[in-house]
């Protein structure tokens, strides 16, 4: 399969990732996993995760975590075991936030 380099598009998110947030949006065939891997492959700080399809909350949190902080994989099984007051959502999302403030580059997820 033969791919256009997307120049234009790949300087936009160097320039985006001065932000917190950013969202590719485009339908379906219009390149953006294409633009994000590139962008990927040339910012030596950028990390880039493709979920597996169907990915539950676990799944989600350990493609995270593997690409990003993968020190943090041993301690992930605690977190969905552990009972507790806090809902699972959101003792998961504190534990996640928790481990990628050691994280300095740029997480890029695919398909979230």
């Amino acid at each position: 399969m033969l791919s256009l380099p997307r120049e234009r598009l790949t300087a936009l998110l160097a320039e985006s990732a001065l932000t917190s947030v950013e969202l590719v949006i485009a339908p379906p065939g219009f390149g953006k996993t294409t633009v994000l891997r590139e962008y990927a492959a040339a910012d030596s700080g950028a990390v880039f995760v493709a979920l597996p399809e169907a990915a539950d909350l676990e799944a989600f949190v350990r493609a995270i975590i593997a690409a990003a902080v993968p020190s943090a994989l041993h301690s992930i099984g605690a977190v969905f075991e552990a009972p507790g007051e806090q809902e699972i959502d959101a003792r998961v999302g504190d534990w996640l936030v928790s481990r990628l403030r050691t994280f300095n580059g740029t997480l890029i997820v695919d398909d979230f």
